[in-house]
């Protein structure tokens, strides 16, 4: 899996920017107006990919707000649905349709259902894992195709499930500027 990633498919030179597709989950805007962890992360991964010169299709559902290349895939998020697995699956397949139309390197999928569709499509597919993986959930990532390569979110995650195809961890970063520091403390003249 590794290697596929590093090969780009529109060029033969492994430094050459890549076409990524980033599949944020449908609950939230990203990035969210409040609450919304994995669409805040989804944002700064997406802003941050195309800052170093990469080509970034963002599929997820609401309004065009990051430097990516937006690809609507729901006209508004569902968030009062939230966790419904009808919401998710339907939008992992509009989100498989979409993907077909997109000529892309890789897909760093972040739903839960989306993986799913992976095996069909010519682009690699890593997925992050934003959740414990013990029990069912961790038999749901085992059962997939094994050209699908998982991301971890930290180390401990990984010890939980040493046996998954692991590519990698990649901690969930936070962009301080964006949480300035309060002391609530101190009183308000």
């Amino acid at each position: 899996m590794q290697a596929i990633i590093g090969q780009p498919s529109h060029a033969n030179d492994a430094s050459a920017p890549l076409r990524i597709a980033v599949v944020a989950p449908p609950w939230f805007e990203v990035p969210p107006e409040g609450y919304g962890g994995i669409e805040a992360m989804c944002a700064t991964l997406v802003n941050k990919l195309v800052s170093r010169g990469h080509e970034v299709f963002l599929l997820g559902a609401g309004r065009d707000r990051t430097r990516g290349r937006f690809v609507p895939v729901l006209a508004e998020p569902p968030s009062i649905r939230l966790g419904d697995p009808m919401v998710e699956t339907s939008y992992a397949s509009r989100s498989a349709r979409a993907l077909r139309e997109l000529d892309v390197d890789v897909v760093h999928d972040h739903c839960l259902a989306g993986p799913l569709s992976a095996a069909g499509r010519f682009a690699p597919t890593v997925v992050t894992v934003h959740g414990p993986v013990h029990a069912d959930l961790g038999d749901y990532y085992r059962a997939l195709d094994d050209t699908i390569g998982l991301v971890a979110i930290s180390e401990a995650q990984r010890r939980h499930a040493p046996d998954l195809p692991w590519e990698g961890t990649v901690h969930n970063g936070v962009v301080v500027d964006d949480f300035p520091f309060r002391d609530r403390a101190a009183k308000e003249d």
